[in-house]
């Protein structure tokens, strides 16, 4: 069985403090149970946490605390269950840490991230949550933890009819061979619910802005330990954004984070920063940036990086191509779903430096692969069209 999941959490100070739950039981493709709580963490709430879910104190004070909900409820169900939650690190660190301050044994959790699903079996130029919804036409409330887990399944769903899976087990099964596991994973609990963990000041709404346009489809990839924050942290903040988070450095991504490595002197440099630096070196357009510019950078406390600079190496190598005059790719049309034609051109390789959309997509999609890249439908262009 399949646990969709999702958290909602009170303030930045403590990652464990968890204010709302929702949760969808699948198993093979029915829908056996679901519930949501509002849950009690017995904390302040942030201001910017409110902002984004709309949950306050007075809210929570008749709700259960975590505790009372897992032996009530979801502790059963996450125990029969494989749990599958989009942008996993930080609700499963974020449950691991709320059992531990609840002084109940974590039971091992089986988990797998819903995020890296989309993202190797569906072509999008956003992989925000909302945004995938839109786009096989479901749309709801982000933020509201039962309605992201609708969302959430109507996407994994659509992923599995596309790619021909009996159901969403057997596409978590073949995804995730080996799941993870909350006892095995590097996310370690800590009692320190003190720690500072806001990127955010009083200019909430401005940053905010900057921060989507600044990070919306964009490929980031972390090596060494970030300084006052946990990992799953700073991934759940690039993932609220719209930037995607990779395990390892390709010709695709955008930006790499160095963090630090307290095991290895000055001037180490990780296996992940020396293949970027050789990937930069043969022309893919990387961005290596150090863990404290790129925390800056979240905070609002430094202007951010240039979208432009990080444009992606297959839009270089298609305007390359072209000036060579050596352009690939049939004639394409680009269409809405409604038939209404938006453009034409005459290869991929013009689609693609115009869109930046890579071509594998709107090859895909002219071939009835898929229905659509960058949101839009194409076709391979006949005589007589």
């Amino acid at each position: 069985m399949i646990l969709a999941y999702d958290v909602e959490t009170a303030n930045g100070n403590s990652i464990g403090s968890i204010c709302a739950v929702g949760w969808i039981l699948i198993s093979g493709n029915q829908e056996i149970d679901r519930g949501y709580s509002l849950i009690n963490p017995h904390c302040k709430f942030g201001n910017y946490n409110v902002s984004v879910h709309g949950i306050t104190e007075d809210a929570v004070k008749d709700a259960p605390d975590f505790s009372q909900y897992w032996h009530q409820c979801l502790g059963s169900k996450m125990q029969q269950a494989v749990v599958m939650a989009y942008g996993a690190g930080f609700d499963m660190a974020a449950t691991e840490q709320a059992l531990f301050e609840a002084g109940i044994e974590d039971p091992g959790i089986d988990y797998v991230d819903a995020l890296c699903i989309a993202q190797a079996y569906y072509q999008s130029p956003s992989y925000k949550l909302c945004d995938l919804a839109e786009q096989i036409g479901f749309s709801y409330q982000p933020h509201n933890a039962l309605a992201d887990v609708e969302a959430l399944v109507k996407v994994v769903d659509h992923i599995r009819i596309q790619n021909h899976f009996s159901d969403i087990g057997a596409l978590v099964k073949e995804f995730a061979k080996n799941p993870n596991n909350t006892k095995k994973n590097s996310y370690v609990p800590s009692m320190d619910s003190k720690k500072e963990f806001s990127f955010r000041s009083e200019r909430c709404h401005e940053i905010v802005d900057r921060l989507d346009e600044l990070l919306e489809g964009l490929r980031i990839c972390i090596t060494g330990d970030i300084d006052g924050y946990t990992r799953a942290e700073v991934e759940k903040e690039i993932l609220l954004h719209g930037g995607k988070m990779t395990s390892s450095v390709t010709t695709k991504t955008d930006y790499l984070v160095v963090g630090t490595y307290a095991d290895y002197g000055p001037g180490y440099i990780s296996g992940k920063q020396q293949k970027a630096l050789e990937l930069i070196s043969a022309g893919a357009a990387i961005q290596i940036i150090s863990s404290s510019d790129f925390v800056k950078m979240l905070r609002g406390e430094m202007e951010p990086i240039k979208k432009e600079l990080t444009s992606p190496l297959f839009v270089e190598e298609a305007k390359n191509r072209i000036k060579e005059g050596k352009k690939r790719g049939k004639p394409v049309i680009q269409y809405l779903d409604n038939g209404e034609i938006v453009k034409e051109y005459d290869s991929v390789d013009d689609a693609v430096v115009e869109t930046g959309i890579h071509p594998k997509t709107i090859n895909d999609t002219a071939q009835g692969k898929q229905k659509h890249a960058g949101k839009y439908c194409w076709k391979y262009k006949i005589e007589n069209d």
